[in-house]
């Protein structure tokens, strides 16, 4: 959804988007062919590697068909980086305003726990609303309009030396 998103603000050919769709049943189909035994190691592997290897997919819908150039490539680690920050940012507010309920609940004698431990978390931490609305918090800056801003904040005001 996340890639898709990107793929349509960046308007992507059908070729890309072929790709990734490619990409992403890909990666389903190899981190099911695994055995995922208690015991295995599969787990792990897959848990580790497979969230970065589908943000790659992520930045190939990013930089959409300009893919070879080094200036999209940087707009995309700043985009993460950025991105990263409103998702920790969002998820806070939403720590915050969960710890007002659960107060306001048990001030006026009402368990909040299982609620909040089986469904509250659990939703929360992974609704996909949470990343969307980050990603579209995050202000299409290219390099060139990032370089003008560090420039201009560098230049001295009148009156100063």
């Amino acid at each position: 959804m996340f890639s898709a998103l990107l793929a349509w603000r960046r308007q992507g050919r059908r070729p890309l988007i072929g790709i990734l769709v490619a990409l992403f049943a890909l990666s389903a189909v190899a981190a099911n062919a695994y055995p995922l035994a208690n015991t295995s190691q599969s787990v792990v592997i897959t848990s580790i590697h497979l969230p970065i290897a589908l943000w790659l997919v992520v930045g190939l819908a990013y930089v959409a068909d300009d893919w070879r150039s080094s200036r999209r490539r940087m707009d995309f680690i700043r985009f993460t980086g950025e991105w990263f920050v409103y998702v920790v940012l969002i998820a806070l507010g939403g720590g915050v305003l969960t710890a007002f309920t659960a107060g306001t609940f048990q001030a006026i004698g009402i368990d909040p726990e299982k609620v909040i431990t089986q469904w509250l978390l659990p939703c929360g931490a992974t609704a996909p609303s949470t990343e969307m609305a980050a990603a579209l918090m995050v202000p299409s800056i290219d390099s060139t309009t990032a370089r003008s801003i560090v420039f201009s904040s560098s230049r001295t005001f009148p009156g100063q030396s």
